[in-house]
């Protein structure tokens, strides 16, 4: 048995398109993305791309200033045209997130801000 790994970093500006080409040619199974936010490490897990792509992008502001206005998650090219091929989950009502074990109230907060983001409710 074999494990293969493919890291695709997207730094031009058709971003939109080359990340969606990317996940029409590789399929990947599973994604884990994490990053540190303040004292903790906020990890998620999924099968799908486009849920993926989207927790990428709210652990990525983060570390924006409060008063930043970022474009909603679901108006990104990326997302948009990834939806479009029906890559992955299509509207907020596709997606759910959920926490596993105990987590510390600034953790809970920091998964609040995610999901009202996304327009989903937290299971």
């Amino acid at each position: 048995m074999s494990i293969q790994f493919c890291v695709f970093i997207l730094a031009s500006s058709s971003r939109a398109d080359d990340a969606v080409d990317v996940n029409l040619v590789v399929r990947i199974s599973v994604s884990v993305i994490g990053k540190m936010v303040g004292s903790f490490a906020m990890v998620g897990v999924t099968s799908d791309p486009i849920a993926a792509e989207l927790f990428a992008m709210a652990l990525a502001d983060e570390d924006l200033a409060v008063n930043r206005a970022v474009v909603g998650p679901w108006e990104d090219r990326v997302i948009q045209r990834a939806t479009e091929l029906e890559l992955g989950v299509r509207i907020p009502q596709d997606l759910s997130i959920s926490l596993a074990g105990e987590i510390s109230q600034p953790a809970r907060e920091a998964v609040e801000r995610i999901v009202r983001r996304f327009g989903v409710g937290l299971s």
